[in-house]
């Protein structure tokens, strides 16, 4: 079963809201989905939006169905509430006033042959591994100047900022402000070569990443921790680059200040606002 399944979308006026049936706080999503503060947050609005309602795996899946879509996104996590809507001076506002920020979105297209392809997106990450009963992987790697070299890793991350603010802060390695430029080339239990540490590329730069299968390696490839290639042993290409259009983010304006140090606050840094 596919998280899909168990998604609940429900259109009130200018907002389509989706939420997780199997969500053990249903009926606190329910209940405020009906709440002066929902209407409150609506009748700000001055066009019409996705709204995701808790957890994480939603917004990213939510996130790609508005850049899909061309949708702004609005995420209210009921963990915290006041994440992008900041709960506790919203009753005594006339006018909620929002600011878009924008997420970047990787593109990435698997290629066999030049008949055989695929395009995918990510918000987060995209993460080539070897399956557990392969050896290392041996990836062939070029960037925007062509350069190439091969690799001996067990697995490779591309992030994006938003992303490498856990998958790349959980191998301890560079972490990005959400607002950077940038993408995160990440090995994971380099082999060879042995000294090589997280890359920072610049966001233009496109990767070209082959899989050669002349040791017979199976591959998994995931994007956003989907599975999208599993024990693949033939020869692949992917080619990997910013899609040219971001997904659009509303931030509460006076929440504004702690949503950009959100990265560091997750890093144990005091915020002082």
């Amino acid at each position: 079963m596919t998280h899909s399944q168990f998604l609940i979308q429900k259109n009130i006026w200018k907002a389509s809201c989706f939420y997780d049936s199997r969500s053990e706080r249903l009926a606190e999503i329910e209940e405020f989905l009906v709440s002066d503060i929902f209407k409150n947050i609506e009748k700000s609005l001055e066009k019409e939006i996705y709204i995701s309602l808790w957890g994480d795996w939603l917004f990213v899946f939510i996130a790609k169905l508005a850049h899909q879509k061309s949708k702004q996104i609005l995420w209210i996590n009921f963990w915290n509430l006041w994440f992008l809507v900041q709960e506790k001076d919203i009753f005594q506002k006339e006018k909620i006033e929002f600011i878009i920020k924008k997420y970047p979105i990787l593109k990435a297209i698997i290629k066999f042959d030049d008949l055989n392809q695929k395009v995918w997106y990510a918000f987060n990450e995209v993460y080539i591994t070897r399956t557990w009963d392969a050896t290392s992987l041996e990836l062939e790697i070029a960037h925007l100047w062509k350069k190439v070299k091969n690799f001996r890793w067990d697995g490779l991350m591309i992030s994006t900022p938003s992303g490498s603010t856990w998958w790349s802060r959980s191998y301890s390695w560079i972490i990005l402000p959400h607002n950077a430029n940038l993408n995160i080339l990440t090995p994971i239990w380099t082999i060879f070569p042995v000294n090589f540490k997280s890359l920072v590329l610049a966001d233009k730069w496109r990767i070209y990443i082959k899989h050669l299968s002349k040791r017979k390696n199976a591959v998994d490839v995931l994007l956003d921790n989907k599975r999208i290639l599993a024990n693949e042993e033939q020869d692949f290409e992917i080619i990997i680059e910013r899609d040219e259009k971001y997904v659009e983010v509303l931030v509460e304006k006076d929440n504004l200040a702690m949503f950009n140090a959100k990265v560091y606050v997750e890093q144990g840094m005091e915020f002082c606002n």
